[in-house]
C-alpha cells in the first residue's frame, strides 16, 4: 500500500488506468473489475482521500475515466 495512503491520501499524477485500478484495489483491500476497455495511452492525475467511500471512489473513476 502507497504510504500516502496511511496519511489520508493516495495521489496519482498522469497514470493510466491500468495503474491506477490496481493500486487503489490494494490500497482499499478490495477487488476492482476493470471490464472496459481503457486505452493505455490515455493518462489521469487525481487524488483519493482515506475517508472517502467505495461508493464516492468509485464515482470519481467513472467521471474521469468514464
Amino acid at each position: 500500500i502507497p504510504t500516502a495512503w496511511i496519511v489520508g491520501k493516495l495521489v496519482f499524477t498522469n497514470a493510466s488506468a491500468g495503474e491506477i485500478i490496481p493500486n487503489l484495489g490494494k490500497a482499499l483491500q478490495h477487488t476492482i473489475d476493470n471490464t472496459a476497455t481503457i486505452p493505455t495511452s490515455k493518462r489521469y492525475t487525481v487524488k483519493f482521500l482515506k475517508d472517502e467511500s467505495l461508493d464516492e471512489i468509485l464515482n470519481i473513476l467513472k467521471d474521469i475515466i468514464g
